[in-house]
């Protein structure tokens, strides 16, 4: 998008009360650094996306905590900044297989 917006639909990682990754839609923006604390989108090695919170900075990745598990994520599988959740659309791109 040209306001540097992205929707993704993530396969695994943070839940909150309204559901898990795998059933929402997020809404996010790219961006090149982060710090601990931030709620980012990533890459996974397992393919797919994945929501997670930093809680280390390296030279040249972030250990991300991704709910379940924690992930060392080199800097060119971040995704993004993570600005909104919006629960329950992910469901319908998983049923078509997006």
């Amino acid at each position: 998008m040209a306001s540097g917006l992205r929707i993704g639909h993530p396969r695994m990682g943070l839940s909150t009360a309204l559901g898990g990754g795998q059933t929402t839609l997020v809404v996010y923006k790219k961006a090149k650094d982060f710090e601990v604390g931030n709620k980012v989108v990533v890459t996974i090695n397992e393919g797919g996306g994945g929501l997670g919170v930093i809680t280390a900075v390296n030279s040249d990745s972030y250990d991300v905590n991704l709910g379940k598990k924690f992930e060392r994520i080199m800097k060119d599988k971040m995704g993004g900044s993570l600005l909104a959740v919006l629960p329950f659309f992910g469901v319908l791109f998983g049923v078509i297989g997006l």
